[in-house]
């Protein structure tokens, strides 16, 4: 990444940090009920009642986690818009995986030992292709969140993406990152979230997705929205 977006990306850091108690937190459900929440509520329970090794043969949890992919806008229909790769190439690519799958599971966010696992994190990042186009950072984020719960932060263009890179938050534009650049802010985020983590001793059910949140509401009140 350049260096004014890497210096915006600090600045924004570590206003996250400061000021997570009284700024981003917010309590605003996400969902109420249909399909996005019902798959994610569905990956989520499995990881509850499963091993990450059982878990990764299991085609029932691939396939929840390939549609609600989908449902969460990584696939269109028509000429337009993201397209997944069918589900047989989609799951290949994660049985191909699977050690640093069932490595990475070992670890969590938000705790010292975490860091470590970002170089692990950040090769199966680079082996695995959601999309059929070139582009990693959204689609990747969130099936590696799917995978790794507990380690691995969503990361989404219109709210994620645009608070970490565009300085003015304006409705009309969105700041897009190359996918040269992907793997580099993906990686930014990850020691972030670790950071803001380690730092308030997040708990809860489903923590990661908290910060999501979190960050998604406080674009959205500076959207007008």
């Amino acid at each position: 990444m350049n260096q004014k977006t890497t210096k915006l990306m600090n600045e924004r850091a570590s206003t996250l940090i400061k000021n997570w108690n009284s700024e981003f937190i917010d309590r605003t459900p996400f969902w109420d009920k249909g399909p996005s929440k019902f798959f994610y509520e569905e990956i989520i329970e499995a990881h509850q009642e499963k091993d990450i090794t059982t878990l990764l043969e299991d085609k029932g949890f691939l396939k929840d986690c390939y549609a609600c992919l989908a449902v969460w806008g990584l696939d269109r229909m028509g000429a337009g818009g993201p397209k997944m790769k069918d589900f047989k190439e989609f799951r290949e690519q994660i049985r191909n995986n699977h050690f640093c799958i069932e490595k990475l599971s070992q670890y969590e966010i938000g705790h010292s030992q975490s860091t470590e696992a970002l170089s692990l994190l950040s090769q199966t990042f680079q082996d695995i292709q959601v999309l059929d186009n070139k582009t990693r950072l959204v689609a990747n984020s969130k099936l590696l969140h799917f995978l790794l719960p507990n380690l691995v932060p969503v990361v989404d263009q219109q709210y994620i993406v645009r608070y970490f890179t565009q300085k003015e938050f304006n409705p009309k534009s969105l700041q897009t990152l190359g996918p040269e650049d992907e793997s580099e802010f993906f990686s930014k985020i990850f020691k972030i979230y670790n950071a803001l983590m380690f730092k308030y001793n997040l708990q809860g059910q489903d923590p990661l997705l908290e910060i999501d949140k979190g960050i998604v509401n406080h674009v959205r009140k500076k959207l007008g929205k």
